[in-house]
């Protein structure tokens, strides 16, 4: 899980591990994976793309993105969206 934020192209996330679910409160743990960011232009969820720390710049015209921890193993965890003009 995540806490994403959007101000215009960049996007950040904070996130919330699974030993602290209900606080936002704790600093992040450690991360072996990366995270994998998916990007919606209007058609759909698609060009997902990669990055080893918390944040991304996403092209003009992104609708909405959405993001997801991966593993070391490459098995990807639930996805948390959030859409444009929003933090």
């Amino acid at each position: 899980m995540a806490h994403l934020r959007r101000r215009g192209d960049l996007l950040d996330w904070a996130r919330r591990g699974a030993d602290v679910t209900t606080s936002w409160a704790f600093p992040e743990a450690a991360n072996a994976g990366r995270f994998a960011v998916e990007v919606d232009t209007g058609s759909g969820f698609g060009g997902r793309f990669e990055v080893a720390v918390p944040s991304a710049t996403l092209a003009p015209g992104v609708a909405s993105a959405r993001v997801a921890e991966t593993g070391a193993d490459g098995r990807v965890g639930p996805w948390v969206s959030i859409g444009a003009g929003t933090s």
